[in-house]
């Protein structure tokens, strides 16, 4: 509709309304001014429709800029993207570098497809979710950026500075030398019932959820608080931490945490308090 407003619009601006007018009046009259018109009527017509395909031609060629800009990759702090593993936001973290990096300390969580398999292995990624990727330092990470969104992920977040970054600003890596061990959750109910005291069981999930229900004798100190609040722990007495369920993730960086931090004995509860809830173990609320 608004291309046939504009080529009406065109007609009326330019001399082919007129020279219409002059056809039909010189229709009957002087053959050599009526072929005139006519001439000048139809180069006006083939202008007219050359200047109307570069206009539409134009718009398709920016509407297809402002698409791919509006679905361009995004940079993601190291900060935020810790916040997110915090609340336990359904995104993909992707780690794109080789075995070996993986296994010398890897962000939680994190799936590794170095960048080199990436397009071999891409069915592997769900789509529908944010994903966040990181390297060393940002150039393989770019790359496997642009590799997902040519195969249409959206949206995708690009971590800067890597790895590197992520150490430098103190965050938790899982194979980072930390040592701390996983206890069986049928191990810490055996210490809940025959009221072992030398061990310090603590709730890390968060202060609403231990209020809610916990394990009985626990202490509430959520994940996010742990750094600054493990000043209220004993050093010579076992720690042992737990969270919502076995896939949570956030006992075993409250343990590396803690171990960072000198804690000796440390272990993290192989389930959490909805699978202790199922066994019928006791809790208070």
């Amino acid at each position: 509709m608004l291309l046939i407003e504009l080529w009406r619009f065109l007609i009326r601006k330019t001399f082919i309304y007129t020279a219409v007018k002059k056809i039909k009046k010189f229709k009957y009259g002087d053959k050599k001014i009526r072929n005139k018109y006519i001439f000048n009527y139809k180069n006006s017509i083939a202008i007219l429709t050359i200047t109307l395909i570069a206009v539409i031609l134009f718009s398709s060629l920016l509407f297809s800029s402002c698409s791919s800009i509006s679905k361009k990759k995004e940079v993601i702090s190291t900060h935020k993207v810790n916040e997110i593993i915090e609340a336990k936001k359904d995104y993909i973290i992707l780690d794109v570098r080789t075995q070996e990096e993986y296994d010398a300390g890897h962000i939680i969580n994190a799936i590794l497809i170095p960048v080199d398999d990436l397009e071999v292995r891409i069915s592997e990624i769900p789509k529908g979710k944010s994903i966040i990727v990181y390297c060393r330092s940002g150039r393989r990470s770019a790359k496997a950026a642009d590799i997902l969104q040519s195969n249409n992920f959206y949206p995708v977040y690009d971590m800067m500075g890597g790895i590197e970054k992520w150490k430098d600003d103190g965050y938790f890596l899982v194979g980072d030398s930390v040592t701390y061990n996983i206890i069986n959750i049928d191990k810490v109910f055996e210490i809940v019932k025959n009221k072992h005291m030398d061990f310090q069981i603590i709730d890390v999930r968060s202060t609403e959820e231990y209020n809610d229900v916990h394990i009985k004798g626990a202490l509430s100190i959520p994940v996010s608080e742990l750094e600054d609040k493990s000043v209220q722990l004993s050093k010579d007495l076992p720690v042992i931490v737990y969270c919502s369920s076995s896939a949570c993730g956030s006992s075993s960086f409250a343990a590396g945490i803690l171990s960072k931090q000198g804690f000796i004995e440390v272990f993290a509860m192989d389930s959490g308090i909805e699978e202790w809830l199922e066994k019928g173990y006791p809790v208070e609320t």
